[in-house]
């Protein structure tokens, strides 16, 4: 780590006072869950929004959509079709301005399952993307997302791995709706009835209020306090727990990716480990392997890998590899029981397994959210269970920095490791398994950024990554560590503004695309430029891209683009044209037409306004490309 790397500590809880809330008009949703300790605060929360002025309707679950009494319907709240009615129903009324989601409220749930919190949340922001927009300055409506069990502020609550989700999901929401305010607050856990209605009217008031903050994305309510997430420092000097021996045994789920070879180079060459690893795909025979890593029509990643594998053997590393899905209890034991004939007990275990699960909100359907859970939760809990007897030192469970910055079409990603740090911290409590959960940063040219054009200084390379990865071991015991090229803290906010600091100092034209490429076969005709604004954009997706010609309703994704060659695209737009377009409303429709249409729609709007806009680009920023620190939360 550079000198100025900071290992960033323990979660930092402070206080906050309140502050008046002037009443306004608009409608109020309550999304109310069946929950019966969550009856009284459904109450106490439509009593108080009514109190301001506000137009309440109560939304409770039902096995269809009906107006079942004025004021309040009944819908099934996983279904967007439901909500999407209730929004129509509603539209006379004036724009709906707040949304108190209480769905994560109540009865923990099982991690992985696929709980209706996660899927009324995911209906809901689909339905309201829907829907007609709202206009004006003051119509930026707030979506409260109100869970319990999300975080420990006291040292000894309950937590609700299954509930974490929540923060993935909501996290991105509020990056890929730029009109949509969504938060998160903790509410205090309530065991009975009687204590909910001894609770209900301060809490409605606090979550009330919080609605109306407008400050920070997640938020916990403890009596009369408000708690916020904050990372700080700690100190360098902290009593250090060596976790790594020398000829220990290793398993490395997710084993012969990218990510888990490179922790498997440094364990053996370093420490003379002895490893185990598994992975889900069977590869070829042994006695193949020399000739397949050399052939020309193998499969690149076969390549690779088996490449990989003979240098670990080369250089003297005992190496084992072991199929089997981390999904599967059986597979799993049996992958133990082979490590224990040939190597003895396991004594540490990394986690490495990953499903990207990309693409925007709007688009997710239950199967691809599950999908991209199933590793990272489900299969996190099996892989706990299977390796609780083994005398370990620890088990490192490689989340994901996404899981506390978000990012464009990520929710699922961003989800799925939200609920696996859950998972660690209430594993590591209840069963005292030496567990840490390590929210790392892309590793450049491997793992889910394997197919990413990052820039320098963005994200992990390997030696980077080993260095964090030796630290987290050989340092103090933590639960949590954040891993970021980047100061954390900028990268907290509604988008990850080191991230677009890095892209938009990149050339527009790079090597790969300057030598000219045919259109290639697309879904949609090719329909040519048609004036200035369009010939222009056409220009720089040419430039940036490398492909000639270009039609105006050719999709960025069709043409081979990812999201941060759009991001890029966008920075360039705003230079040339001085408008500033939302990188989430560009990825819903990536067309040169549908970006011509925007541009002069934003460039009317501010000659309505103002004085015409001089079109001088940007300075261009600058930013380091080493990695930054280590970050710990607890």
């Amino acid at each position: 780590m550079p000198a100025t790397s900071a290992v960033s500590g323990k979660t930092a809880m402070s206080t906050t006072t309140e502050t008046a809330v002037a009443p306004r008009d608009g409608v109020a949703l309550v999304l109310a869950n069946a929950d019966a300790t969550a009856t009284q605060l459904v109450d106490a929360l439509v009593a108080r929004l009514t109190g301001q002025g506000w137009q309440v309707v109560r939304a409770v679950p039902g096995r269809e959509f009906a107006h079942a009494e004025p004021g309040v319907y009944q819908l099934r709240a996983d279904r967007v079709e439901d909500i999407a009615a209730l929004l129509v129903a509603l539209g006379d009324r004036g724009p709906v301005m707040r949304v108190f989601h209480l769905g994560g409220l109540g009865p923990r749930i099982a991690p992985g399952t696929g709980d209706d919190a996660y899927f009324g949340l995911l209906a809901l922001l689909q339905a309201l993307e829907g829907a007609p927009a709202s206009h004006g300055a003051e119509a930026r409506p707030v979506v409260a997302v109100v869970a319990d069990g999300l975080g420990d502020v006291s040292g000894c609550e309950a937590l609700a791995p299954g509930k974490a989700t929540l923060l993935g999901l909501a996290k991105v929401a509020g990056q890929e709706y730029p009109g949509l305010d969504c938060r998160v607050i903790d509410a205090p856990r309530v065991a009975s009835a009687a204590a909910a209605v001894a609770l209900a009217a301060a809490l409605a008031a606090a979550l009330v209020d919080e609605a109306d903050r407008g400050r920070d994305f997640l938020v916990a309510l403890r009596g009369a306090q408000r708690w916020v997430r904050r990372y700080r420092p700690v100190p360098a000097d902290l009593p250090r727990h060596e976790r790594l021996r020398r000829g220990g045994t290793y398993l490395i789920t997710g084993g012969m990716g990218a990510v888990g070879l490179a922790l498997a180079r440094y364990l053996a060459g370093t420490w003379g480990a002895r490893l185990v690893l598994l992975g889900r795909t069977p590869l070829p025979p042994r006695s193949d392997w020399p000739a397949l890593a050399e052939a020309a029509d193998q499969p690149a990643t076969l390549r690779r890998t088996l490449r990989q594998l003979l240098d670990l053997e080369a250089a003297g590393a005992e190496v084992m590899t072991v199929v089997a899905d981390v999904l599967v209890a059986a597979e799993l034991q049996a992958a133990l029981a082979r490590a224990h004939a040939r190597f003895g007990p396991v004594h540490g275990v990394v986690h490495a397994v990953v499903h990207p699960g990309r693409g925007l909100i709007g688009r997710r359907a239950r199967a691809d959210v599950e999908a991209a859970w199933a590793s990272k939760i489900a299969g996190t809990d099996c892989v706990l269970r299977a390796v609780a007897g083994e005398p370990l030192d620890f088990v490192m469970l490689c989340s994901s920095v996404a899981a506390l910055i978000g990012g464009l079409s990520r929710s699922d990603y961003a989800a799925a490791n939200a609920g696996m740090d859950a998972l660690a911290a209430a594993r590591r409590r209840e069963t005292g398994l030496p567990v840490v959960s390590v929210n790392w940063d892309a590793w450049r040219d491997v793992g889910v950024a394997v197919d990413l054009d990052l820039p320098g200084g963005v994200g992990l390379d390997e030696a980077g990554g080993v260095r964090a990865f030796e630290r987290i071991l050989l340092g103090p015991d933590l639960p949590q560590v954040v891993v970021s090229t980047t100061p954390l803290e900028a990268r907290l906010g509604p988008l990850d503004q080191g991230l677009l600091a890095a892209l938009e100092e990149l050339p527009a034209t790079t090597a790969a695309t300057a030598v000219g490429q045919p259109r290639p076969v697309l879904p949609t005709p090719y329909v040519a430029p048609d004036g200035v604004l369009q010939e222009g954009l056409s220009a720089i997706w040419t430039e940036m891209l490398g492909i000639a010609p270009l039609g105006v309703d050719d999709s960025l994704f069709d043409l081979g683009g990812d999201s941060l060659l759009a991001i890029r695209l966008l920075s360039r737009v705003r230079k040339v044209y001085g408008v500033e377009l939302h990188p989430a409303d560009f990825f819903r429709a990536p067309t040169i037409a549908r970006q011509a249409d925007e541009i002069e729609r934003r460039l009317l709007d501010e000659i309505e306004q103002t004085d015409p806009l001089g079109l001088t680009p940007d300075a261009d920023g600058a930013m380091s490309g080493s990695p930054d620190s280590l970050s710990v939360a607890t």
